[in-house]
């Protein structure tokens, strides 16, 4: 190993130390690139903490006294010079009891072709003689740390790099973060993308945090996640202008990181943006198979991780397929897979071939006489005469549902962290089986749900005249988990109105942390610490790369802020739902009346259907959401640990590899740096390229069903009738307002706001008319503070027109444009009941 021998100085810069304010043009080769940048940007009046910078010569002085080259190994005891330790006595006589933070400042890093970013010491809250010199020390044997050895090696150079170290107050930050002037993921240069956490930046810069992510342009600042609720849109906005400030003063896009305290926000560091920041979208390589394919949007509305669809569609397919063989479905199978990033889904009709179904009659004729087929109807008939329904659901109710739960919290009492290698790749094993075992008994839920729900509509509509809506309201106000998460939030704001102390921490700009409340109302925090416990594994998405409630604790309080002033009021909206499904039941038995056979049947449906209905809400929570926290939990773990190895650059970078690869993570030395950046910029490029709704020939309408024997014709009846009414087809507009589906009763007049993912949900403001996409179980945390619903698509036995009958909240589904033609603050009356949204001019 050499060292690079210091550049020369003039009699004036000879000094121990220098203050940053004074030390424009001195330049890089004495007190580093960091420090060089830093006090150019003071002398052009940008907001610098004022500091003092020891420079390269005393790196040197180090270095040789200690013979550091010589032994190849740091010293215990550092030898220094009696003039360096008192002058490293004076800096922290100057600052007294002032935190301060102590920085490496490398001549070679901070350059627009290597940023050496992180690489280096910093050693933060540093007071007194004797910290600050293990600190200045850390500092510089930073730069025999391996991770720079490695660094330097790629970029080709040689040698130890010249360490100047800068010393500057603490900024006690309420806010920081980085900022980009250039999208690192597009390079669009009209985006800045601003990252923040609460507190100090070291939480954003070591992984302990995943920040908020801001989009600012000219015209506004776009909020894409916000697990910590650090900023507001104007913070972020005035985060944005420094930043392009600093690019306007180098000419360059720039990469900052900024700090806000209090009303004040500082410039801790600016260096140019290097292509090692930039993801470019790259196109992966893909085939469109053959067959039929239709995106499901409604489950995976972005493109899915490389981990999550390296496994997870296929246990799917196979778990939706062995739901619907084992009563006899018309289906060969279920296929799912990944196209340019997209997830697809595809029927494969029996023989497996694809195309116009045959006329009714030769269809008869195929069913009796296939052997295939036959099976298939003996199969349905016997799940018939044995009510196979029944007694899977009772099978939830008995032994299933107690089963998860006890799974789950027994994986919730594991220390991940304290586990060996071996131990955690067994773990994420027994939580992949856990995951696996809950998405098959999921799928043997559905079809119960699918037939009893569907039948009994059927008849509604056959005998009654009643729309798919008008029949939901017998069902409705029987599935309590849907509103489970929200009524205990609703509880929660109650609590926290009831204390002044709290109340006082809710009513201010910034949403309070949990440790915040706890300094002033530690029974309303603790209350909340166990909400956060008991939906903490609930994962915010259906892609293992989202996170968890339990991981963002900000994102429970931010909803909760919302929560405050809504009178969400659940023995009300329970008391309206029972008396909505006692004038329903009251007024079909009335028209039934003198058709004993059909009110037997009606009352037999309407039993079975409201045995089924709740299923399909309480089983999401203990049999995928739950499960997909807990392997997500474990890979992070994983990637932590490879991060601290220095094979991965951050921990979520584990989501970009496959399970396999996870599997043999420990054991191999594989490439990953490579793969991941690979695997990162075709998730850039999915993200920028939305697959088409379908994919290949569409074969046409269902088969005509007629000549297929009764228990066949009638189950492949009610799968058709719910696959229509999950997913409908979108309503088109009429006049100047929008038309969907009714699925949900009721008028209300409100303010837009548009949410498109849950990155969005503290936009959400009291009495909001929420307009989405399309909503998963998890966003019932919601439902108690808005005043309607509208989506993009979904049908009335989607989960959002469940969960928004169970609050018994106005909603309109299956819009197809609410939120591409809506706009935010929009005032707006939604018609659930004619499922009709009039826009006021």
């Amino acid at each position: 190993m050499t060292i690079e021998a210091p550049a020369p100085r003039s009699a004036a810069s000879r000094r121990i130390s220098l203050q940053l304010a004074d030390s424009a043009g001195v330049g890089p080769s004495v007190i580093g690139s960091k420090a060089a940048n830093l006090a150019d940007l003071i002398q052009a009046g940008f907001p610098v903490p004022h500091g003092v910078v020891l420079p390269v010569d005393l790196f040197f002085q180090y270095v040789e006294a200690n013979q550091i080259i010589d032994s190849g190994s740091l010293p215990v005891e550092p030898i220094l010079s009696d003039d360096v330790r008192d002058e490293i006595a004076r800096i922290a006589a100057k600052f007294g009891d002032t935190p301060l933070a102590v920085r490496s400042s490398a001549s070679d890093e901070d350059l627009p072709d290597a940023s050496y970013a992180g690489l280096y010491d910093t050693v933060l809250g540093v007071v007194g003689p004797e910290a600050l010199q293990r600190a200045i020390v850390q500092c510089w044997g930073s730069a025999f740390n391996d991770r720079v050895v490695s660094y330097r090696q790629r970029q080709g150079d040689q040698g130890v790099p010249p360490v100047a170290v800068l010393i500057q107050p603490l900024v006690p930050a309420d806010a920081a973060g980085v900022a980009f002037t250039m999208n690192p993921i597009t390079g669009n240069r009209d985006e800045t993308v601003v990252s923040a956490v609460r507190g100090l930046g070291e939480r954003l810069v070591s992984g302990e945090a995943s920040p908020d992510e801001w989009i600012v342009t000219s015209h506004e600042a776009l909020a894409h996640r916000t697990p910590e609720s650090a900023l507001t849109a104007p913070q972020a906005r005035q985060v944005a202008e420094l930043a392009r400030q600093v690019e306007a003063h180098y000419g360059t896009p720039q990469d900052i990181e900024w700090a806000i305290s209090g009303d004040e926000l500082k410039l801790l560091q600016a260096r140019p943006i290097t292509t090692t920041n930039l993801i470019e979208p790259i196109k992966p390589e893909f085939e469109i198979p053959e067959g039929f394919w239709r995106r499901d949007a409604g489950h995976y509305p972005r493109p899915l991780s490389p981990v999550t669809s390296s496994f997870y569609l296929a246990e799917l397919a196979e778990a939706i397929t062995d739901g619907l063989q084992q009563f006899g479905a018309l289906i060969d199978r279920i296929e799912a897979r990944t196209i340019g990033g997209y997830a697809y889904l595809r029927m494969v009709p029996p023989g497996g071939k694809e195309g116009p179904p045959p006329p009714w009659y030769i269809l008869g004729a195929v069913v009796r006489l296939m052997p295939s087929a036959r099976a298939m109807v003996k199969r349905a008939s016997a799940a018939r005469e044995q009510d196979l329904s029944g007694q899977l659901i009772e099978r939830w109710w008995k032994q299933w549902r107690g089963e998860l739960f006890a799974r789950i919290d027994a994986f919730q009492q594991v220390d991940l962290a304290s586990l060996t290698d071996a131990e955690l790749v067994k773990q994420l094993e027994a939580r992949l089986t856990l995951l696996r075992d809950g998405n098959r008994i999921h799928f043997q839920l559905v079809v119960p749900f699918m037939i009893s729900v569907s039948e009994f509509a059927i008849f509604c509509r056959d005998e009654l005249g009643w729309t798919p809506r008008q029949a939901m309201d017998l069902l409705s106000g029987v599935s309590t988990m849907s509103t489970e998460p929200g009524r205990e939030l609703a509880e929660l704001a109650r609590l926290v109105s009831e204390s002044p102390d709290a109340l006082g921490l809710f009513a201010t700009d910034q949403v309070p942390s949990l440790s915040e409340l706890e300094a002033v109302a530690p029974n309303v925090a603790m209350t909340i610490s166990r909400y956060q416990q008991r939906f903490g594994p609930r994962s915010l998405g259906e892609d293992l790369i989202e996170p968890t409630l339990g991981e963002h604790p900000e994102f429970t309080m931010g909803l909760l802020r919302s929560q405050l002033g809504q009178e969400y009021n659940a023995e009300r909206v329970t008391e309206e739902l029972e008396r909505t499904r006692a004038e329903r039941l009251d007024h079909a038995r009335r028209m039934l009346r003198d058709r004993p056979v059909k009110l037997a049947r009606f009352d037999k449906l309407v039993s079975q259907a409201l045995r089924a209905y709740p299923v399909r809400e309480d089983n999401s929570f203990p049999t995928y959401q739950a499960p997909i926290g807990l392997v997500r939990y474990a890979l992070l773990e994983i990637g932590r640990r490879l991060t601290e190895e220095e094979r991965l650059d951050r921990a979520d970078d584990i989501m970009f590899l496959k399970i396999e690869e996870v599997r043999r993570a420990f054991s191999e030395t594989d490439d990953m740096a490579t793969t991941v950046k690979q695997r990162r910029g075709e998730h850039a490029w999915a993200l920028a390229n939305p697959g088409p709704g379908t994919y290949g020939p569409d074969p046409g309408d269902p088969p005509d069903l007629r000549a297929v024997p009764s228990d066949l014709r009638s189950l492949m009846d009610a799968i058709l009738w719910f696959i229509d009414h999950d997913l409908d087809t979108p309503v088109p507009a009429q006049g100047d307002g929008l038309s969907g589906v009714s699925a949900s009763p009721g008028v209300y007049r409100g303010p837009v706001r548009i949410i498109r993912s849950v990155a969005e949900f503290h936009k959400l403001q009291p009495g909001d008319v929420l307009v989405c996409p399309i909503t998963s179980p998890v966003w019932s945390v919601l439902f108690s503070s808005v005043g309607a619903l509208v989506t993009d698509t979904g049908g009335v036995l989607s989960h959002s027109a469940i969960i928004a009958r169970e609050y018994g909240i106005p909603a309109v589904v299956a819009t197809g444009t609410a939120t591409s033609t809506l706009t935010d603050g929009q005032m707006v009356t939604v018609d659930g009941t004619r499922g009709v949204i009039e826009v006021e001019q």
